[in-house]
């Protein structure tokens, strides 16, 4: 951006004296950069937004360090299976054709630009022939409307907000993006969401680069949700039937699920050959990209559990972590209930379920599927389970029994 540098003071020599001729740099268009006043200067709105310059990356695992669900391990899925899956923390990925075809989704620890250890990857592992008009393959982020404080939607002022992402491909051209927002609505999928269609290209094959697309948001008489519902979403687009395109580029609409006409590539899911990376997704107000907001390991994984909590078995070897205990008051059979105590309060009371080998100790028989009691809770869950006892006094334990895969999973996402 070219500049002209105003001078503060033009001062004789040897005199001490001057004169003030401005306290601002401005940009050709005489929109302000830097003003100063007693001492203090302060950027202008083309430079950094008003509000706090802190966790102003309102994407959550935009660098792809968190996957509790999988640690790394591929998710594979059918395209003929019409689904909504959360392959890593807060990215939800969407597949559907009628016909045929896979698509797998990884966190990949080899693969990423300079400054970040980690990306998503996405590959077309059995390609998709025919390709149905309804064909979607698309990965999503949900924002909570209670983290866009500060940002205005339906109003006669929106916000004009930058989304910047790194991505590398063996595609080149122009790929799709979709803005989405509710209107009064807890579901993102409701045919009242309001849809900006937007786009960005690749030029070079198999070469991260970063991309970067200003947006001003809805000035529809909708109204804004600031709850801890759905309020909008990220979506990035890699394969529409004809059913799913038509759209006005960067011009809102109510909700279709469309991608955006005219964009080339649309046939990611016909080749075992294509695959693309994405990383390093921010999303903030103002009209200029920042740099990526890399927040401490602790922080991430803090923001990711209050949508998904995994209390596991503690990795490979011999594990036999105890998930919960509780005492006989005789012999007989028993509804042992007992707390499971929440990392971090989450965003509502999360549904659950629980994954590899658990089992029952200090009993004569058992169900060893774990169960809500009463409904659950937030942040101390209860369990429970149906046990027969041999005495009274009789300590029931809980565990997974030597299996790394053993984990109790507590679901609260959008």
């Amino acid at each position: 951006m070219a500049g002209i540098l105003k001078v503060d003071r033009i001062q004789e020599a040897n005199s001490g004296q001057g004169v003030e001729l401005s306290h601002k740099l401005v940009d050709t268009s005489g929109n302000t950069i830097i003003s100063e006043n007693n001492g203090v200067a302060t950027f202008g709105s083309s430079v950094a937004p008003s509000t706090n310059y802190t966790f102003r990356n309102k994407i959550i695992n935009g660098d792809m360090r968190i996957d509790q669900r999988n640690a790394g391990g591929a998710s594979i899925f059918d395209f003929s299976n019409y689904t909504n899956t959360y392959f890593m923390d807060r990215w939800e990925g969407q597949f559907y054709n009628n016909y045929s075809g896979q698509a797998t989704f990884q966190q990949i620890s080899t693969d990423a630009p300079l400054g970040f250890s980690n990306s998503m990857k996405i590959s077309c592992t059995q390609i998709t022939n025919p390709q149905d008009a309804n064909e979607q393959l698309y990965v999503e982020q949900q924002i909570e409307g209670q983290n866009l404080n500060g940002i205005e939607w339906y109003s006669s002022t929106p916000s004009t907000l930058t989304l910047s992402f790194y991505v590398k491909s063996n595609l080149t051209g122009t790929f799709p993006l979709t803005i989405k927002l509710s209107d009064n609505n807890s579901s993102h999928s409701s045919s009242s969401s309001r849809i900006l269609p937007l786009k960005y290209e690749i030029n070079s094959a198999n070469t991260w680069e970063r991309k970067t697309v200003t947006f001003t948001l809805d000035s529809y008489s909708g109204t804004r949700i600031i709850s801890n519902t759905f309020a909008m979403s990220i979506l990035f687009w890699f394969a529409a039937g004809s059913s799913r395109r038509g759209n006005t580029y960067n011009v809102w609409r109510t909700n279709s699920n469309a991608a955006t006409s005219g964009l080339d590539n649309y046939t990611f899911a016909n080749s075992t050959n294509n695959e693309i990376y994405l990383t390093g997704i921010q999303l903030e107000e103002g009209t200029v990209p920042t740099p990526f907001e890399h927040r401490p390991i602790g922080t991430e994984l803090s923001l990711c559990q209050r949508y998904f909590q995994k209390i596991d078995n503690g990795g490979t070897g011999n594990h036999y972590t105890n998930f919960g205990l509780a005492t006989s008051y005789a012999a007989g059979t028993y509804t042992f209930r007992f707390p499971v105590p929440l990392v971090t309060k989450m965003r509502a009371n999360p549904s659950f379920s629980q994954t590899g080998n658990i089992v029952t100790l200090g009993v004569v028989s058992s169900s060893t599927t774990l169960r809500p009691a009463d409904g659950g809770g937030n942040p101390v869950y209860g369990l429970e389970l149906s046990a027969s006892a041999g005495a009274s006094n009789q300590t029931v334990i809980v565990r997974g029994d030597n299996d790394p895969t053993a984990a109790l999973n507590f679901n609260a996402e959008l």
